[in-house]
């Protein structure tokens, strides 16, 4: 059995024995993988946490393997070849090798990259040469529910990951109410800002559910619900819908991040005020 599996339909991950899957939360981990290293981090901020899989051989490498979570979904997997000799040289030459390695997989399993790219260096090229400059670039296969690929970066490895995409994790409107209940009671963060902002981005949230699907504008909350952003891919841009709860006849404001265009809306002009930035390219 192959070491490491990646669904391309479903986002599913296999590494050795452990299975993950896009949606899945920090709890999950807890209850299926209770003997894993776990690390916590950022606490009083923003839950995260790190969870470090055993090693194991994959390409002839002994590979290091980790999960992120950041509040309290998988936000990415990431494996990379342990390679600790003395010399930096020597590793930064092993990892051209690795590089070679993991993109003969990659190729053989998914086929060539949707998108390349050039790796960011430094100095690399004192000690390697153009043809293994050209093993270092970027390599992203890109689908509905993330990505995975390839990255070359000499202080933190040549790294595989894969990334989920939030809005595919929260699935729908509901996905996102759910967050904002979260949000609201994860920690004491920003808690005063929360409590006069929750019921806002709620009503906000209800009246964008009767008029677009979620899916098209991907919406996701500030952690401390104090505006929506609103994905739109296809412009390369985003809608920020801000909460003000010190102007109650007029609370929300909206803005693009191409335009320096924003305009005022209450609840009842939110979708007409809205619909400009969401509906029209040019601003």
């Amino acid at each position: 059995m192959e070491a490491v599996r990646i669904d391309q339909e479903t986002g599913f991950v296999t590494i050795d024995r452990f299975t993950f899957h896009p949606r899945m939360k920090y709890a999950e981990i807890e209850a299926h993988y209770p003997a894993l290293e776990r690390q916590l981090v950022n606490q009083d901020i923003m839950p995260a946490a790190h969870v470090y899989l055993p090693r194991l051989n994959f390409l002839n490498f002994q590979v290091e393997a980790r999960l992120a979570f950041y509040q309290r979904y998988i936000s990415g997997i990431y494996f990379a070849p342990a390679i600790g000799g003395t010399a930096w040289e020597d590793n930064l030459h092993a990892l051209v090798v690795w590089s070679q390695h993991i993109k003969h997989w990659l190729y053989a399993q998914f086929g060539p990259p949707h998108q390349v790219e050039p790796p960011v260096l430094l100095n690399e090229d004192q000690w390697l040469s153009p043809d293994e400059i050209a093993q270092l670039d970027y390599w992203i296969y890109s689908y509905p529910w993330g990505e995975f690929g390839y990255t070359f970066h000499w202080e933190t490895a040549a790294t595989v990951h894969i990334h989920f995409d939030l809005p595919s994790q929260f699935g729908g409107w509901e996905g996102l109410r759910d967050q904002c209940q979260y949000l609201r009671a994860v920690n004491h963060w920003q808690l005063q800002e929360k409590t006069r902002n929750q019921p806002l981005i709620e009503t906000a949230i209800d009246i964008l559910s009767a008029h677009y699907d979620y899916m098209s504008v991907r919406a996701l909350v500030s952690p401390d619900l104090g505006c929506l952003i609103l994905d739109l891919p296809r412009w390369a841009t985003k809608v920020t819908v801000d909460v003000r709860p010190d102007d109650p006849e007029m609370p929300y404001l909206i803005a693009r991040d191409d335009t320096a265009r924003k305009v005022a809306a209450s609840a009842e002009s939110l979708i007409a005020s809205l619909s400009l930035f969401l509906e029209v390219e040019a601003l």
